[in-house]
Formats: structure tokens, C-alpha cells, sequence
């Protein structure tokens, strides 16, 4: 059932401090609407009409609602740009399980080159870093065979090309690549674009995503 914001008017309008309240785990209503297949902007628009706030909130995982919209299948680049506006930093933060939104992004089936710009363009640093499992975001985007497209792709290579020399010289881990990358989004460029085999996958397809 869609979550509408006309029920969440209703329900804010009896019950104005639950806009405010979180569960067992410090979830905010606003990470269970943006985690829902059905959510709406307006739907998000409207909590935080109510709670200003409620894009900060940092659930028991590390996650903000930023972090669970990027893993919802129902993202869309308006709804990360709601978000955004509402916290910016959420792009730079890393759930406790070592993933930026741009990681958790790059494994949503439902991916869009405008959505990876999206996140990208609020934190483009994270196309250098790699997730726990020591793979670059356009890496996680090469192993995901239902959002891999160029135009999804690029966008991320060339901010990890653009980051590439300064993360190096800091001593930021390369990717890991066992079919002949090395890492690096210059050698992704010179074979033929491909899922990546050994990529762990949800099992309705995909992969799933961790916090």
C-alpha cells in the first residue's frame, strides 16, 4: 500500500511530535518511507516539512534515510535530490559496514545515470573508496547487470579518474579486480564493458545491499 502524503497529514496532524520520534534501533519514520518500494517525494517531502531534521538522523546501523533510499528500488534522482537538500553531508557518511550512499547506489538494480550523478555530484570523493568487500563504486556498477549501462557508468569512472591521483598519494586502497583490472578506471576502459562474475547477488537479482 503507497504511503500517501495526505495519510501522513493525517497522521501528523494528530500526532505532530512523531515526526520527531524514532524506533528500536534510532529508525526514524523517514528511513522506514525512504527503505518502502513504494515511497513518493512528496511522501519525504512531507516529513521533513515536519522535521527538518529527520535527513540527519543516523540509524544503529550508521545508515541515514540518504542511505536507504540509494538501496530502495523505487530511487529516483528527484527523490535523492530531496534528500540532499535537506542534508547534504548524508553523501559523505559511511554506514558502520564501510559503505558510502554512492556504494549502495552502484548495487540498486534500479540505478540511473542521473541518480549516480546525483550522489556523486554531493560527494565525488567516494568514487575513490572502496566498500568492505574491496570493490570501487564503478566497480559495483560494472557487477550490477540490470543498471549497467555507459551512461551509468561513466560518470563514476571519471570521478574516480579524477580522484585517482590524489587518493593514491594518500595511501587510499585500489580496487580489487580478479579477471585483469588492476583497479584503476583507465585500464576499465580498455576492454569491453562486463558484469563482474564473482559479485555476490540478492536472489531476486542483483546485489543486495549492506549497512
Amino acid at each position: 500500500t503507497a504511503v500517501t502524503e495526505a495519510m501522513l497529514d493525517t497522521i501528523l496532524l494528530k500526532h505532530p511530535d512523531a515526526a520527531k520520534e524514532t524506533s528500536v534501533g534510532s529508525v526514524h519514520p523517514l528511513h522506514l518511507l525512504c527503505a518502502n518500494p513504494v515511497v513518493t517525494e512528496l511522501g519525504a517531502a512531507t516529513l521533513l516539512f515536519a522535521f527538518p531534521g529527520a535527513a540527519r538522523v543516523v540509524d544503529a546501523s550508521g545508515a541515514c534515510p540518504l542511505h536507504r533510499l540509494c538501496a530502495n528500488v523505487a530511487v529516483t534522482a528527484p527523490m535523492l535530490a530531496r534528500l540532499l537538500r535537506a542534508d547534504h553531508s548524508a553523501a559523505a557518511r559511511m554506514t558502520h559496514s564501510g559503505d558510502f550512499a554512492l556504494h549502495i547506489l552502484s548495487r540498486n538494480e534500479a540505478a540511473t545515470a542521473d541518480a549516480l550523478r546525483m550522489v556523486l555530484a554531493a560527494h565525488s570523493a567516494a568514487a575513490s573508496q572502496t566498500d568492505a568487500q574491496g570493490f570501487l563504486p564503478w566497480q559495483l556498477v560494472r557487477g550490477n547487470a540490470k543498471a549497467l549501462t555507459l551512461q551509468a557508468l561513466l560518470p563514476v569512472l571519471d570521478a574516480a579518474e579524477e580522484a585517482k591521483a590524489p587518493a593514491r598519494g594518500s595511501g587510499a586502497k585500489r580496487g580489487r579486480d580478479d579477471d585483469g583490472f588492476d583497479g584503476s578506471p583507465s585500464s576499465a576502459r580498455e576492454v569491453r564493458v562486463k558484469t563482474e562474475p564473482q559479485m555476490p547477488a540478492a536472489p531476486g537479482g542483483g546485489i543486495p545491499p549492506t549497512f
